[in-house]
């Protein structure tokens, strides 16, 4: 009978998810990532066919984490207005974090197998958006795909200026 190791899953998706970010997808093998979660290639098959159904589940865990808890932190008494900035000061910050996981998964995203990352943030956004007023009914997605873009493009046309990056997206909010 095998041995079971409780949370080895979880090892696996944290030492891919930081060996994706160090090193990029292509430069990254089921060996190197079994090596740093501590357990063997084998296991790591149990759980994912391939390299990149573990890629894609990775940046999903990873990132819906970090969604989670920050949407743990968005006060429910606020305007909808209030809870959108916050919520997109936090997502800017995930994202400056993980910029090079982001745009590694753009690149991969075409030949990978799985969700669309962008439509979960997309989800997440448009939830927040559909309690704006100023939005006309049916615009949230499109409103949500324009603000991820926006955050995208800041993080790598200005990086290194979160601080005036995060007021213009205010200014743009707030008119």
């Amino acid at each position: 009978m095998p041995k079971i190791i409780r949370n080895v899953e979880e090892k696996i998706l944290e030492a891919a998810c930081e060996l994706f970010q160090e090193n990029g997808y292509r430069n990254c093998d089921m060996k190197s990532i079994a090596a740093r979660a501590g357990t063997a290639v084998g296991n790591i098959y149990r759980y994912y066919r391939s390299k990149d159904e573990l890629f894609v589940e990775s940046m999903k865990s990873s990132l819906m984490n970090e969604i989670d808890q920050l949407e743990r932190s968005v006060d429910s008494s606020q305007s909808a207005r209030e809870k959108l900035l916050k919520f997109l000061q936090g997502l800017y910050g995930i994202m400056e974090k993980k910029i090079d996981l982001f745009e590694e998964y753009v690149t991969e995203r075409e030949t990978l197998p799985g969700i669309n990352l962008e439509i979960l943030l997309e989800e997440r956004l448009m939830e927040i958006l559909s309690e704006l007023e100023p939005i006309p009914e049916g615009c949230e997605e499109r409103a949500a795909t324009c603000l991820l873009v926006s955050i995208l493009v800041m993080l790598r046309r200005f990086p290194g200026e979160g601080e005036k990056n995060l007021r213009f997206m205010e200014f743009m909010l707030n008119g």
